[in-house]
């Protein structure tokens, strides 16, 4: 149930690598199975400090648990291979946290709560 809704202004060369990446991170940080993490990429324009480049917005949402540590290790891993697979700098990424309950969360004809 762990989401990354990523948004970048860049075309990937490997984009199926990219979101395997930041799966496995967001897996690995949340103690959550990778089986109920998800990824989604979209390609969108955008200008930051007023100028135009590679950039990138990602919106990570977990039922719980965005304690600021987490938050911490989550923006460095997710910074770092936006970096290294995407050419990203660190500095053009914007990242926003959100706790969501699980009763608000569905999935499977159902919610988590």
């Amino acid at each position: 149930m762990p989401l990354l809704a990523l948004q970048i202004t860049e075309d990937v060369t490997d984009p199926s690598g990219l979101m395997k990446a930041l799966s496995d991170a967001l897996a690995s940080a949340t103690n959550k199975p990778e089986a109920y993490c998800m990824v989604t990429l979209v390609k969108a324009g955008g200008v930051m400090g007023g100028s135009p480049g590679a950039l990138a917005y990602g919106d990570v949402k977990a039922i719980g648990g965005f304690k600021p540590d987490l938050c911490q290790r989550l923006s460095a891993s997710i910074c770092s291979i936006l970096t290294d697979k995407a050419g990203i700098r660190e500095d053009r990424v914007y990242l926003t946290f959100s706790d969501i309950p699980a009763s608000h969360w569905g999935w499977n004809r159902g919610t988590f709560g």
